[in-house]
């Protein structure tokens, strides 16, 4: 649009010729680790129950997609009361895990009480992260010898060294032979977690939410492959956030250019070391990432313990949104704070 000359418009023609025929290029990319994952689990069998251990199966075409949704607010009417929207109820961030060999996808369920900072911060940065994707390799791994990541170009979230120095860091410790991190061209990033999402979502618009365990209930109806993960359930903790930005940073060092590389590769056979191509079809070159003097010893860093929520907030939510919920969630959704007398 801003070309003017007839040059500038040849040019800008090209250019963007170029960059859809880049995005399509990935995309195939993508549809094919999809395929090798699902190939691999009609021939080899279902994956083993329960946790498997690090490198102890032959699965070599494990694939998985991760990203986030856009945040829904509860309490949530099918028929939402006009004045709720000048209010800021309360926020459960979404983060979508999809084991694509088998279809399943984890949705991460996170109030806004239960994130690494008061009010519901910090829950998109590389600590949340890594934090949840660690426990679902953890927990629904195959035992995998070799696999591969698909996610977006995020900087804040995805792409920066602190994702790449975690996947690093679980090459050298042994828990993979080999990983292969990559990513779509910005502005066609769509993947499959996308159409879980939107089973949720259309769901939740039109139903009664005014918990989480009602959101999770809700997540869990909309598809057959769509599994609610939760915070805290039962009174148990599910899993733990960790300051993995302190631990990877005293150990890894950034990745000059990061932000032009679309695919990057680690080897078992050459640790601290990333392989990285700008596009599939690129010429590959390798990085040292690992520190002089670091010890890898398989040890994680220690837990974070979520933030709650300010006096402020839970003021807010008590005397402005609880109105809005019917009373038998109210004590549950917008409980009344210690400080404050009742009205």
């Amino acid at each position: 649009m801003d070309a003017r000359t007839e040059n500038e418009k040849l040019e800008a023609i090209t250019e963007f010729q170029q960059h859809i025929t880049s995005a399509q290029n990935e995309r195939d990319v993508y549809k094919a680790c999809i395929m090798r994952a699902k190939e691999e689990i009609s021939a080899i069998g279902v994956r083993p129950s329960g946790i498997v251990p690090p490198l102890s199966t032959d699965f070599k075409h494990v694939h998985y997609t991760f990203d986030f949704s856009e945040s829904v607010n509860l309490p949530h009417h099918s028929r939402q009361m006009g004045p709720i929207y000048f209010i800021t109820p309360r926020k459960t961030h979404i983060f979508g895990f999809r084991i694509d060999g088998t279809s399943e996808q984890l949705n991460f369920l996170i109030d806004e009480s239960q994130t690494m900072g008061e009010d519901g911060k910090d829950c998109h940065g590389a600590n949340a992260v890594i934090s949840m994707v660690d426990y679902a390799l953890s927990t629904k791994g195959f035992g995998e010898q070799e696999c591969g990541i698909h996610a977006d170009n995020c900087g804040g979230q995805n792409k920066n060294m602190y994702v790449l120095a975690y996947f690093a860091w679980r090459v050298i410790c042994g828990l993979h032979k080999s990983f292969a991190y990559m990513m779509q061209i910005p502005g066609h990033t769509r993947c499959l977690v996308d159409a879980g999402f939107a089973h949720g979502k259309r769901l939740f618009r039109r139903s009664e939410c005014e918990t989480i365990f009602q959101l999770r209930d809700i997540f869990e109806k909309s598809a057959v492959n769509n599994k609610a993960v939760l915070y805290e359930e039962n009174g148990n903790q599910t899993w733990e956030w960790r300051n993995w930005k302190a631990f990877l940073s005293a150990r890894f060092k950034a990745l000059k250019g990061i932000q032009k590389f679309h695919h990057f590769r680690f080897e078992a056979t050459s640790p601290g070391k990333v392989f990285v191509k700008e596009n599939h079809d690129s010429i590959e070159t390798s990085v040292s990432i690992l520190k002089v003097g670091a010890v890898i010893d398989g040890s994680k860093p220690d837990p974070i313990p979520a933030a709650g929520l300010s006096q402020e907030r839970a003021k807010y939510l008590y005397r402005v949104v609880r109105p809005f919920v019917r009373p038998q969630y109210q004590d549950s959704l917008c409980p009344r704070p210690n400080n404050i007398s009742e009205e």
